[in-house]
This record gives C-alpha cells, sequence and structure tokens, in this order.
C-alpha cells in the first residue's frame, strides 16, 4: 500500500513540475497588475479600453500567462520581428521611453530573449507595439471591437487566431480580471487621496508660515501656538475674516465636506 502511494506521489510530482513547465510562473492576478500600470505609462487615454484590448490579447495569447507550452517567446507572444520594430520606435519616443525607464523597464538594455521571464517588459513591448502601429496607421480604437483590434493589429489576419478565440479567451478570465481591476483603481484611489492630504499638509505649513510673518513677532507669540508630534505639526492660531472670505480661506484648511457646510450656514 505504501508503495503504491509512493508511486501516486511521484507521478502527482512529476504533474505537478509539467504543468508549471508549461506556463509562465506567474499568478493570472499579478498579470492584470502590471497591464493596468502598463497602460498608464503608455496610452495618453483610453486607458479602460487599452486595459480591455491587451487582458484579452494575453488571454488569447497565453490565457494571461497560464499557458506557455514550447514557446520560446514571452507571455504576450512579441515576435522578434515585432521586438525590433517597438525597440526602434520607443528609442525615438523620449517621452514614453523616460517613463518605461523611470519604472525599471529600459530598452536600451532588454534583449528578446529576456521577455520569456521578464513579464512586465514583455507586457511593455505588447503595449508599443499596439501604440506605435495603431499610431502609424491612424486609429482610434476608442468604441472599437477589442477582438477586431487585436485580430488587425496584433495576431493579423495572416495569424491563425480568429475573434471568437479572443472573446472565449477574455470570457473565461474575465472574473479574474474585473475583481483584480477593481482592486487595481481602489489601491490607486487610496495612494492618490493620501498624496492630495500630504499635499494639503504641506500647502498648510508653508501658508501657516506666511501667516505667522505676517501676524508679526509680538502677537504671534501670544496668539498662535506651534506644537509638535511624530506625525503632525500643529498650528493653533485666531484668525479673524470677513463672512464672504470665509470659503475661500476653508478651500486652502477645510476638507471639503466642512466647505458644504460653511455654505449652508452663511
Amino acid at each position: 500500500m505504501k508503495r503504491i502511494i509512493g508511486i501516486i506521489f511521484v507521478l502527482f510530482s512529476l504533474s505537478s513540475m509539467a504543468a508549471k513547465l508549461r506556463n509562465y510562473g506567474i499568478e493570472k492576478e499579478k498579470v492584470v497588475e502590471i497591464v493596468y500600470d502598463t497602460t498608464k505609462l503608455v496610452f495618453e487615454s483610453y486607458h479602460d479600453e487599452w486595459n480591455d484590448i491587451m487582458l484579452g490579447t494575453l488571454s488569447a495569447e497565453t490565457d494571461l500567462g497560464a499557458y506557455k507550452g514550447s514557446s520560446k517567446h514571452g507571455i504576450a507572444q512579441i515576435t522578434p520581428v515585432a521586438f525590433k520594430f517597438v525597440k526602434k520606435q520607443v528609442l525615438k519616443d523620449k517621452k514614453t521611453y523616460e517613463k518605461l525607464k523611470a519604472n525599471g523597464i529600459d530598452f536600451k538594455k532588454i534583449s528578446f530573449n529576456e521577455l520569456t521571464h521578464n513579464h512586465k517588459a514583455s507586457v511593455a513591448a505588447m503595449a508599443l507595439y499596439y501604440k506605435y502601429i495603431v499610431e502609424t496607421k491612424k486609429v482610434n480604437i476608442h468604441g472599437k471591437d477589442k477582438a477586431e483590434v487585436w485580430k488587425k493589429y496584433y495576431n493579423t489576419y495572416a495569424g491563425a487566431g480568429t475573434k471568437q478565440h479572443f472573446n472565449k479567451a477574455y470570457n473565461r478570465n474575465k472574473d479574474i480580471i474585473k475583481e483584480t481591476l477593481l482592486v487595481c483603481k481602489t489601491e490607486e484611489t487610496k495612494l492618490t487621496e493620501e498624496k492630495r492630504i500630504e499635499d494639503t499638509r504641506e500647502e498648510l505649513l508653508a501658508s501657516s508660515k506666511e501667516m505667522l510673518r505676517d501676524i508679526g513677532t509680538d502677537m504671534s507669540s501670544n496668539l498662535t501656538k506651534v506644537t509638535h508630534t511624530k506625525e503632525y505639526t500643529t498650528f493653533t492660531s485666531v484668525v479673524r475674516v470677513y463672512k464672504e472670505d470665509v470659503v475661500a480661506f476653508a478651500y486652502k484648511a477645510i476638507h471639503k465636506t466642512l466647505i458644504s457646510n460653511l455654505k449652508t450656514l452663511i
């Protein structure tokens, strides 16, 4: 019995190893995250539509990295000819090149063979290929069918892929795509709000220093108190503001919700 269990375990281990060799060693959720970040770096507009097109492309090409087979190409299945085109174009496009480089993707250094394991570079190459092809052909993808865009400009009509295959592959992954994109957008909103709060804090610090200078040394020593904690610097001061200026003043110091309440009181 132990021998049979041992044989079953060995067979299971071998099948698991074979499955890993047949994929790109990356979770589908991570692929979606990479696409979300790359879209913002490469494209100026229509980010949601480009997310759909690129995630559909990755679904059709490699099932979001879950299928590799015997392919020697990267997760986005960029060919050597396409990569050569992308590299030539992006090195001329200084703005996009610098944005990608700042995020660890330097196309001066990346070789075609690296795309097999450098998934960020592979996704970036795919995005750039789409970008430069549609720009060259003066195509606006807004409102276009994502399967048609893939077939016409990426897989091309010389390829064996079909729009039906694209849609089937996308639909197979749509739940993962939808859920992960929602997480990405929620996190981005959170980071944006944190930055807004920090920027507001810096602005208040600067304006408070100006206010103290305006008040003057004698008055500020009596009316203004400055306290420090590990996270905050608090300025407590008496400020006299005309009624008509209250809302304008509040915009520099108070949250929008409180501003609406102020307007009501006034």
